[in-house]
């Protein structure tokens, strides 16, 4: 039996997450420090990858 995984988030799932725009999370991934899926013309993004980005940018 294989293993439920998370459900992809979307970059307005990470806005509301981060309590920023959706352009400041385009931002982020146009910098290339978030790693994305893009599947056909959507973007997401792994849970692991996200709790990733903010690892790195916590104080």
């Amino acid at each position: 039996m294989k293993p439920k995984s998370e459900p992809l988030l979307t970059l307005h799932d990470l806005a509301e997450r981060w309590q920023v725009s959706v352009k400041s999370v385009r931002r982020i991934v146009a910098r290339g420090e978030l790693k994305v899926l893009r599947i056909g013309t959507q973007i997401r993004v792994s849970p692991p990858d996200a709790a990733a980005y903010e690892a790195l940018h916590r104080r």
